[in-house]
């Protein structure tokens, strides 16, 4: 996933949300179609932000999206609040739609892939009743966990219809790891999880009438429509939304009050050996956040190794930490990451109660990281030992769908490359983040060596992968799991 334009955020409870118009989005879209490289569009709501607060990898997953719109008033009112006020809400439900209406016009063809049986046949067959020139294609595989789908007989689906929008309705999370996972592969321009949106296309769940959502109350129409099913998601998701909101809100105002006198942000340019420095200091707020990404931009986009200094920074609202999150994707486009020196502790207070602190890579000083070992984020196998029948591999950094298919093969090529090894044993001290695509590796190696009479073990799982591995219940698919 690639983005290579200028992203005004804001972050939200730690999930960064574009400032767009419903028709600015769809601008986007059509230059990411015409780019023909593959892009992911995601519409943030309450339950949306609540989950990623609670699964590492689903919030992982949300942040590298190339758009996230705020799908929910409560989203629009908390980044009023902030101090960063959202053009507008712009909801899957209204924006799928224009996005057919604009595929007819234009001669782009969609997909709806997932929902119950009938409901994307009946939600495609619809939009044809209203733009019969349109080229749309639906599947609807068996519903099953995401580790366990066909996932290759979705994907020839996919490939076969060569669309220029899918859009994924697997359920909120499911469905956006499942495009995390494949996106890679599947050459489509733009992907985007649509939830409840094809139900309503499809005519067997009713929206809201306008005015209703016009008064941000559609989720009390909602509520009234299926009490039952949405009470109990919306208390428990109100909760988790409203305590990050409240506490984030807290410290920026404790922050302002402190600093209100404070000068604008100040930016001092050095190089400590080969490696640049640029040393913020002061307010990085709405309106030194564009001193800053211009300052830094030039160092992502020719490859440059830099770190950026925030020792001395008073000051940072959430317009602030999304120009960071920004960097930092365009960063890891590059298969790179911003690296952090000595952030101030006000700066790693906003971090924590924004829920990013461990998106970013920080160091302690300059000094930390030698410009000869400047790391990268990409995973990889660092080491391996062979001890007799045992094949010992450090797998460190991050282990995503980015790098999962070539650490598949090394893995693979590594444990038959002598055939008396009959125990892989894969260390994760050092991992930093694993996904489904990992994930669905590692059950893959499991499967292998078990057919052929061996054994698959893990010893000294970092918390990132211990907390994963708990999420999804990893002993349903790996029944041989030894810390040593």
């Amino acid at each position: 996933m690639t983005t290579s334009y200028h992203r005004d955020l804001v972050v939200v409870a730690g999930i960064p949300i574009d400032n767009l118009t419903t028709s600015q989005v769809i601008e986007r879209i059509e230059i990411f179609i015409a780019s023909g490289q593959p892009h992911y569009v995601a519409t943030a709501n309450v339950n949306f932000i609540a989950m990623a607060l609670s699964d590492p990898e689903f919030s992982d997953v949300v942040r590298m999206a190339d758009i996230i719109t705020p799908d929910g008033m409560p989203v629009v009112w908390a980044a009023r609040q902030l101090g960063k006020p959202v053009q507008e809400r712009v909801t899957g439900a209204d924006l799928v739609p224009a996005l057919c209406a604009l595929a007819a016009r234009k001669g782009y063809s969609v997909f709806f892939l997932g929902g119950a049986t009938g409901i994307a046949e009946a939600a495609v067959a619809n939009l044809k009743k209203l733009h019969p020139e349109l080229n749309a294609h639906y599947y609807s595989p068996d519903f099953n966990p995401l580790l366990e789908m066909e996932h290759d007989t979705i994907l020839e689906a996919v490939q076969a219809a060569a669309p220029d929008m899918l859009f994924v309705s697997f359920g909120a999370g499911k469905a956006e790891k499942w495009i995390r996972m494949h996106l890679h592969k599947l050459d489509v321009p733009v992907a985007m999880g649509v939830g409840a949106t094809v139900d309503f296309l499809a005519g067997r769940v009713r929206r809201a009438p306008a005015i209703i959502q016009r008064l941000g109350l559609e989720w009390f129409f909602r509520l009234a429509m299926e009490p039952r099913r949405m009470f109990r998601r919306y208390l428990y998701d109100g909760i988790i939304f409203f305590r990050a909101i409240t506490a984030q809100l807290a410290h920026q105002r404790q922050m302002t009050r402190q600093t209100h006198n404070e000068a604008v942000l100040d930016i001092h340019t050095e190089t400590a050996g080969t490696i640049a420095v640029v040393a913020l200091s002061g307010r990085l707020d709405a309106i030194g956040i564009t001193r800053m990404q211009e300052e830094c931009l030039p160092f992502l986009q020719n490859e440059r190794p830099f770190l950026l200094d925030m020792s001395r920074v008073s000051f940072l609202d959430s317009s602030g930490l999304g120009a960071l999150v920004a960097l930092e994707k365009q960063a890891r486009s590059h298969n790179d990451v911003l690296r952090l020196v000595a952030p101030s502790s006000v700066v790693l207070q906003t971090f924590r109660l924004a829920r990013l602190k461990d998106y970013f890579t920080i160091y302690e000083s300059v000094d930390e990281l030698p410009p000869s070992t400047f790391p990268k984020r990409l995973g990889g196998m660092k080491k391996y030992v062979i001890d007799n029948e045992t094949l010992t591999i450090h797998l460190e950094g991050r282990f995503d769908a980015s790098v999962a298919d070539s650490i598949k093969t090394e893995l693979l090529t590594l444990s038959e490359s002598s055939s008396q090894i009959q125990h892989l044993v894969l260390n994760m001290a050092k991992t930093s983040f694993i996904d489904s695509a990992g994930i669905s590796v590692l059950i893959a190696l499991h499967r292998i060596l078990h057919q052929n009479g061996g054994q698959l073990e893990f010893e000294q799982l970092s918390s990132a992968v211990q907390q994963t591995f708990t999420l999804v219940k990893i002993d349903r698919y790996l029944n041989i799991l030894s810390s040593h």
